[in-house]
């Protein structure tokens, strides 16, 4: 009776290991490599300012921050007065989107998934 039990044991995690296994290698088969190890030169969705440009894609979900007026000045330096003068409203408003499409292939011109109005 006990051999049987232990015998019991030794093939169920046996035939357990190698499900295992098999479930692995189906997993590995169907990897998908990141956009940028697919492309032969990785900086190819970017310009000369290395902002993206309309081949750029990402398996990452892409930030997209749009500024609604220029960066404020909050801060300047007065000579006659010997000090930092600071602007009441030292904050620059601006829109962010997040882009994270169900495919994982995300590119800045896709519809953004989520969007906030945000301050700087």
């Amino acid at each position: 009776m006990k051999r049987a039990i232990v015998l019991w044991i030794v093939l169920s995690g046996l035939i357990l290991g190698i499900i295992h296994l098999n479930t692995k290698a189906k997993q590995i088969d169907e990897y998908v490599p990141p956009v940028a190890l697919q492309q032969a030169d990785p900086l190819a969705g970017l310009n000369e300012e290395f902002e993206a440009n309309s081949s750029f894609e990402s398996n990452l979900p892409l930030v997209v921050i749009t500024l609604d007026e220029p960066i404020k000045k909050y801060k300047e330096y007065d000579r006659d007065r010997n000090e930092i003068v600071l602007d009441d409203e030292p904050f620059t408003v601006a829109h962010m989107d997040i882009i994270d499409g169900a495919n994982h292939r995300n590119a800045p011109q896709d519809t953004p998934t989520v969007s906030y109005p945000i301050r700087i």
